[in-house]
């Protein structure tokens, strides 16, 4: 039994993605700049070593992963680099200059193997640090790190494709990329339009590209934004030009970028809705033999939209929208094709920047705004309420009773304290029938919902409800 132990534990300021090592010694690392540079010099060898000699756990080869490619700048080949020079570490509140050493702090625990802990905790701060980030070369190093992604959409097409399924994967014509993209936008668009995962497993509260097609690959989902990313992910990494596209409500006329792009570089969301109605929805562009297809596989209650050709070139003029019916109100999806910084760096902004982006996404950003909730598809639609007094609580029924009457397409809707089964929990039982993953998922959820509000609002007496909306043609 080792009598002493020392870690060094370094937190994400605001996503809060936490990597931890164990040390040989307190002395192990004379400087912040000598244990930058051994992270980043670790090898896929010396990760495995480290795993086995239990100074990471298996868990943290993501977490390890998370940090390089937070911390160092990646090539076009997805290798890392230099650490970005605008990151900056703090411990105790104070900036840890790059030369001088970690302090470590006695922790009490209950574990066996050490008699006591010592933490060198940091918090890493993104504050300051621009919208650089490499998405090719990030892309890449997902994809050839992670084989199970490539044989995900070989299975998926020869699946599909049986007969030519071949010809689709080396997609060399038009029509066999055409059908590549098509196999792939349907499988993206049957996966749930979900947020409920995002509080299962690693808890991320929002997630990239390949992480959203991890969620996709184990039977979840995601929402409009992660099922793009996702798609852009795996078509850039098949040799197919692929772009994001932007939409919203109404969102008809020409693209407001120098506003959004005042948005993001001041970080000053105030008094711009107008212009941020233009990035409210993501899809994707695909360019093949020169001619686009936009391309909507968000899922839930969105049509997929596969156009190609003129069919394309019309939804990108504002010529054509989608019509869309959410939550009983009838909205108008006019699509853009934006110079591709902005959808970028909103992504990035989301996962870097962005205080609670699962709770923003999950409760909506004030009472104007319908919530997202955990789940939504054509027939129902499952939100959480959120409440601490008994008076809260019965104002929350109520709301949702009042709107429930008042909306259109609703059929009825149950509300209830837990996710536990029952019989008089009709829509639930329903749904276990049908779905029994998803109401495992929802379960093991609801859990993490809750702690994620009493975490973050630093208040223990929060308590969810959830509301189950059942809407006509639901049987």
């Amino acid at each position: 039994m080792n009598a002493l132990a020392y870690f060094i534990q370094i937190t994400d300021k605001w996503s809060r993605r936490r990597f931890a090592l164990r040390l040989q010694s307190a002395d192990e690392f004379t400087s912040l700049s000598r244990f930058l540079e051994y992270i980043h010099q670790l090898s896929e060898a010396d990760i495995e070593e480290l795993v086995i000699e239990g100074r990471l756990s298996d868990k943290g080869r993501n977490d390890l992963e998370d940090f390089r490619t937070i911390a160092y700048n990646i090539d076009e080949e997805g290798n890392f680099k230099d650490p970005l020079e605008e990151i900056v570490f703090k411990q105790r509140g104070r900036t840890l200059q790059a030369d001088k050493g970690l302090k470590f702090e006695h922790r009490k625990t209950d574990k066996k193997r050490y008699n006591d802990i010592y933490v060198a905790e940091l918090i890493l701060d993104r504050d300051n640090v621009p919208f650089s980030r490499n998405w090719k070369g990030y892309y890449k190093r997902k994809w050839d790190n992670n084989p199970s992604y490539k044989k995900f959409i070989e299975d998926l097409i020869i699946d599909i494709y049986a007969e030519h399924g071949e010809d689709v994967l080396r997609a060399e014509t038009y029509r066999d990329a055409a059908d590549f993209l098509k196999a792939i936008a349907q499988r993206l668009h049957s996966a749930p339009y979900e947020l409920y995962s995002r509080f299962i497993g690693r808890n991320l509260r929002f997630r990239t590209g390949p992480e959203s097609l991890d969620a996709i690959m184990s039977g979840r989902g995601g929402n409009c934004s992660e099922k793009a990313a996702a798609f852009l992910f795996v078509a850039q990494n098949w040799g197919i030009a692929s772009r994001l596209a932007l939409a919203g409500d109404g969102a008809k006329g020409e693209f407001p970028y120098e506003k959004l792009r005042r948005t993001l570089d001041d970080y000053d969301f105030r008094f711009k809705e107008d212009a941020q109605l233009y990035w409210s929805h993501f899809a994707n562009i695909f360019i093949v033999d020169g001619k686009k297809l936009l391309v909507d596989a968000t899922g839930g209650p969105i049509d997929l939209v596969f156009a190609e050709g003129d069919e394309a070139e019309a939804y990108l003029a504002r010529s054509k929208f989608l019509s869309v019916n959410l939550h009983g109100e009838d909205e108008a999806y006019y699509y853009h094709d934006p110079p591709q910084d902005i959808p970028q760096d909103v992504l990035y902004s989301l996962e870097a920047f962005t205080p609670d982006t699962d709770l923003l996404h999950v409760l909506g950003p004030d009472d104007e705004d319908a919530p997202f909730g955990l789940l939504i598809n054509d027939r129902l639609w499952i939100c959480p309420g959120v409440y601490r007094t008994a008076a809260e609580r019965n104002e929350e029924i109520n709301g949702w009773h009042k709107w429930a009457r008042g909306t259109e397409g609703v059929d009825h809707i149950e509300i209830y304290e837990d996710l536990h089964s029952s019989p008089q929990k009709g829509i639930l039982t329903q749904l276990e029938e049908k779905s029994p993953q998803l109401v495992a998922d929802l379960r093991l959820a609801g859990g993490g919902f809750l702690e994620r509000c009493r975490q973050s609002w630093r208040d223990s007496k929060w308590k969810a409800l959830y509301v189950f909306v059942a809407y006509d043609g639901l049987k």
